[in-house]
């Protein structure tokens, strides 16, 4: 007991001045929460538990970048029929084309048909000129396999070699006397060896003389057939003269008559 000296509500030490002690008293009302203690020791890991369910799938991730694209894969000939088989055309890998089973014993293989419709008419010179133009077959309706074509020159792949038979076919307009038609006189060249020479790269076809009974159109004309052997990356084009030494050939017609075929024959 003591006097509250400063009247702060409670006594300070040096307020009190009597002491006593009252034994079992009541108990007191609960004093407020005390501050939270710090952490205890962690306790010992307790065993481990049953495996838990499935948990329910993730949210897809963002999709990652495109990657480079891959190398070309193992190409087959496209078209081909009902009943065809894939055959080996050289001894290239992959060089292949179909083929019928009853023609598979063949090595036959059409390698160009072309036409000059909707092309250009060239006129060919006199028979004596040195300078036999080119002639153009634009009109593709048979691409090379073992080859390329671009429009009046042929040139072998590197599977290409073997024995050709060439074939070409022109006809040109009546002239004005349709019974003086001028025929033409066409030439195989290989390897742009040159017009006129003997040496073994100039194929001639026939001389074709002055043709006037055959129907209108088709008096002035120059044919060619002939095998040649080839070798990979030899290129040949197709070039002729009129058959006289006086006069030049009428244009070229550009129709389907005109032709160029290319057959490989081993």
């Amino acid at each position: 007991t003591g006097q509250d000296a400063n009247s702060n509500g409670s006594l300070d030490a040096s307020e009190i001045t009597a002491t006593r002690y009252v034994c079992n008293g009541t108990v007191g009302t609960s004093g407020a929460k005390g501050d939270k203690g710090d952490p205890g020791t962690a306790g010992t890991a307790g065993a481990t538990g049953a495996k838990g369910d499935k948990g329910d799938p993730g949210t897809a991730g963002t999709a990652g970048a495109t990657g480079t694209k891959g190398d070309p894969g193992v190409g087959v000939p496209t078209g081909g029929t009902a009943g065809q088989i894939l055959t080996k055309v050289t001894g290239t890998d992959y060089n292949t084309q179909w083929t019928s089973p009853g023609a598979a014993a063949s090595s036959v293989s059409v390698q160009l048909r072309a036409n000059k419709v909707g092309g250009t008419g060239e006129t060919l010179p006199v028979a004596t000129s040195t300078t036999a133009p080119t002639i153009a077959f634009n009109n593709v309706l048979t691409s090379p396999t073992l080859g390329t074509w671009d429009g009046s020159t042929y040139t072998l792949g590197t599977g290409g070699a073997g024995l050709y038979l060439v074939q070409a076919n022109i006809l040109t307009p009546d002239a004005g006397t349709p019974t003086q038609t001028i025929s033409a006189s066409l030439v195989l060249e290989v390897n742009s060896a040159g017009y006129g020479s003997t040496a073994g790269n100039v194929y001639y076809g026939l001389y074709s003389s002055l043709n006037g009974y055959t129907p209108a159109g088709t008096k002035g004309r120059g044919e060619f057939s002939r095998a040649v052997y080839l070798n990979a990356g030899d290129t040949f084009k197709i070039r002729g003269t009129s058959s006289t030494g006086s006069l030049a050939t009428q244009p070229i017609s550009t129709v389907a008559a005109s032709y160029l075929a290319v057959l490989k024959l081993n």
